[in-house]
């Protein structure tokens, strides 16, 4: 992680994890991890986020796609800083 050196202005509706540093893993969990990553770009250049990265094989041998997209919807309706 971390290579991506683009200048490019990134569309805000098309962001994924190319456009993030991978800092630290800061959590893990049942289905996957959560990272503290930077934006590459400006206008957030230098600013913390959280990813979370979950294991598409082990929700698929779980079959636990109901709780996923239970917490996906809440993860949505969130509004903090």
């Amino acid at each position: 992680m971390g290579g991506c050196s683009s200048t490019e202005k990134i569309n805000s509706l098309q962001v994924d994890y190319s456009h993030f540093e991978q800092q630290r893993c800061i959590g893990r969990g049942g289905f996957g991890k959560v990272h503290a990553v930077n934006k590459l770009s400006d206008p957030r250049k230098d600013e913390f986020f959280a990813i979370k990265t979950l294991e598409k094989d082990q929700i698929i041998k779980t079959n636990t796609y109901a709780e996923v997209n239970r917490e996906l919807n809440l993860l949505k309706e969130l509004n903090h800083q």
